[in-house]
């Protein structure tokens, strides 16, 4: 009888072991985001998600229309708030003008040495207007110095509404 408890204990962790491995990975350090998902969207004519639930300790997120859970990449600038390999919570940007000094957003930019888009997140420290097109200055809670370019706001993606860190 006791070897038949070990063996059930043995393969339940086994199985967690799994899964933390699929959300948190494996300890490479700098390994780009492996996921971008959009929740509420229609796809293959099946209904949309609306709620995220985690039993035993209770994780509970309703609403889910148009959710973006991102994984984000080993960072510091925005650390304590999000740890590296944590997991984002987001709702796309609608409107520009809604945006404030203190909100933090997922800003797109492009690095022509490597010839493709970057995905950052950072706190918004000031907005200005010219004409019709918006600007954001930005900053790493974590960081000294303001980003040295302010963002357009074309380039603005999703706003932060929360984080799942990994377990220290």
């Amino acid at each position: 009888m006791g070897w038949m408890k070990l063996g059930k204990v043995l393969v339940a962790l086994f199985i967690v072991s799994i899964l933390a491995l699929s959300v948190y990975g494996f300890s490479d350090q700098d390994r780009e985001p492996e996921y971008r998902w959009t929740f509420g969207e229609e796809q293959d004519n099946t209904p949309p998600l609306q709620t995220i639930t985690l039993k035993k300790d209770t994780l509970e997120i309703k609403n889910l229309k148009n959710l973006i859970v991102s994984k984000v990449k080993n960072t510091r600038s925005m650390f304590p708030l999000i740890k590296p390999h944590a997991i984002t919570l987001e709702k796309p940007v609608s409107d520009l003008a809604t945006l404030q000094e203190g909100m933090i957003v997922t800003y797109r930019k492009f690095i022509p040495e490597k010839n493709e888009e970057e995905y950052i997140m950072h706190m918004i420290i000031a907005k200005k207007q010219e004409g019709e097109k918006w600007f954001f200055q930005m900053q790493g809670i974590n960081n000294p110095e303001p980003d040295p370019v302010w963002v357009q706001g074309e380039n603005i993606i999703s706003e932060f509404v929360g984080v799942i860190n990994p377990i220290e």
